[in-house]
């Protein structure tokens, strides 16, 4: 039998401090061993990212930091309260997660701050310049990167070999009182799990909170590997839709690596600098979008009525490219980089009785042309769409993940790209269905309802805006954006990242359509 928690050590105070054993190789007595995956372990996941959401209402800090230890101790989710550890499988390192079978008193499961602050949110010269519905009217405002002070303590680890080296909670929770809101972050080695990982974490956060212990679902896969194993089915091994020739490696990926450099060695000369902001778009904004979208897309496809359906989400992808496309000085194709959670795409492996916390999503890559680009919004978000879905079907999808392990195993790293060297990177994602703005329930620690005007539309104890962030500045994300989703007015929420130029164009764009009457 498992110990209860002890929550005599709940105070405030450094979270990280080193006093744990030092890094343990392989098995160890007295702690249960949790592999991460080969996923998990890709050298890219090594960032630490940081997702905030803000409450119009004053929750209990202390609730809700006993209710997430709560979780971390029912059963395998154990797992996100150990501390990452390198090992070596088939004369390779990997990580895996010790937890202690017993813990002692001055163990911490999460690293827990907390902090009050004596005024309003809108009062507060940061929190004033938090991200709000702008109406009917589009707007552009401050992005995820200008409330880094917002998002974790200042003790979380910036270097990733912290984690491996000390007693480090993977899990951060920060929270931020005022006195008529809070924001509660997170924060945590994206080698733990990924978006999906983080909106099933809230909604078990919630169900803890709210004593339903029984409806917290079990976690799958924590010692074998669902990936690995599909990867390996005789499915996998019957797709030939993967074809190595659309993979760039070799002399091609040197030279799209060469690219990337020099677009970042010309950005740090150039007067201009990228910027990350947030872009809020009314329901009515988006819907005219679309029909504009559809427009286009006809009229550069006459006679295929039944092939041209694109959706909310594409159009505001398309919008988006196709102003990075129109920035650039001399045309160049723009190589799309798209996700997709094999959750949700492989039907036939995926067991329904319980969850994966785990890094299961991956990437689609998109090659568009100089035409496709800069031809217009419509037949960019009308040749995404049709890329997602050739990518995503069940067949390809376990190509793929066959190809990713193959190259795992290798140890010749998982860089899977497509398209033609010299285009500018896209990176891009949709977060739309993982609806975080309802994710978290977190009521029963309501400690004084904060918006009590009678326009208020979300529920007391849910969020009214959030976002995902990067721990460390980020060096290389020059282009790119990120749906978070949509409201509870259902407008939309974007993160942006873009040079000035290319901000004034989406800024021209939402001028040109005004408000909605």
């Amino acid at each position: 039998m498992r110990p209860s928690i002890n929550t005599d050590h709940l105070v405030e105070g450094n979270p990280f401090e080193r006093v744990g054993p030092e890094r343990v190789q392989g098995m160890l007595a007295g702690y249960e061993v949790y592999p991460l995956h080969f996923l998990d372990n890709h050298p890219g996941f090594k960032e630490t990212y940081t997702y905030t959401l803000q409450f119009n209402d004053v929750l209990d800090a202390h609730l809700l930091h006993v209710a997430l230890c709560r979780l971390l101790e029912h059963g395998d989710w154990r797992k996100l309260g150990g501390r990452l550890r390198t090992a070596k499988f088939q004369q390779r390192p990997t990580l895996e997660i010790h937890v202690p079978i017993t813990k002692t008193a001055d163990y911490k499961t999460v690293a827990y701050s907390h902090q009050m602050i004596r005024s309003k949110l809108r009062e507060h010269p940061l929190g004033s310049l938090l991200p709000q519905p702008t109406g009917e009217r589009g707007s552009i405002q401050a992005g995820a990167d200008h409330f880094r002070d917002f998002s974790a303590s200042p003790d979380v680890p910036k270097d990733f070999s912290a984690y491996l080296d000390g007693d480090v909670p993977l899990l951060a929770l920060h929270v931020i009182c005022f006195t008529d809101a809070t924001l509660v972050s997170l924060a945590w080695p994206h080698v733990l799990m990924d978006g999906t990982g983080v909106q099933i974490l809230l909604n078990c956060w919630s169900h803890m909170l709210a004593g339903r212990d029984r409806a917290v679902p079990a976690i799958l896969g924590v010692q074998h590997d669902l990936l690995a194993r599909a990867s390996e089915s005789a499915l996998a091994r019957d797709q030939v839709h993967f074809q190595e020739s659309s993979l760039s490696r070799g002399c091609t990926t040197m030279r799209l690596v060469f690219n990337i450099l020099w677009d970042q060695v010309a950005g740090y000369f150039s007067t201009q600098k990228p910027v990350n902001r947030t872009v809020y778009l009314p329901r009515r904004a988006v819907q005219k979008l679309r029909n504009q979208a559809l427009f286009e897309i006809q009229r550069a496809n006459p006679g295929h009525p039944d092939k041209l359906w694109v959706s909310e989400s594409d159009v505001i992808l398309g919008l988006f490219i196709h102003a990075t496309a129109l920035c650039e000085p001399k045309p160049r194709p723009i190589t799309v980089f798209g996700a997709f959670d094999f959750r949700t795409r492989m039907p036939d492996f995926v067991l329904k009785a319980g969850v994966y916390i785990q890094n299961m999503a991956w990437v689609t890559t998109t090659p568009m042309d100089i035409d496709t680009v800069t031809g217009s919004m419509g037949e960019v978000a009308l040749a995404y769409r049709r890329s997602l879905q050739e990518q995503t079907s069940q067949g390809r999808v376990l190509a793929l993940l066959r190809k990713l392990k193959q190259l795992s195993d290798s140890g010749d790293g998982m860089t899977v790209f497509g398209g033609p060297p010299n285009a500018i990177l896209f990176p891009s994602g949709n977060l739309t269905k993982l609806n975080f703005i309802r994710a978290a329930d977190f009521l029963p620690a309501v400690f004084r309802q904060g918006d009590d005007s009678p326009t208020r539309r979300n529920p007391p104890g849910t969020c009214v805006y959030h976002h995902k962030g990067f721990w460390n500045e980020n060096r290389v994300l020059k282009k790119g954006m990120f749906i978070l989703g949509q409201d509870w007015n259902d407008n939309y929420w974007i993160t942006g990242w873009g040079m000035p130029d290319f901000w004034r164009r989406i800024q021209d764009t939402l001028d040109d359509m005004g408000p909605f009457r």
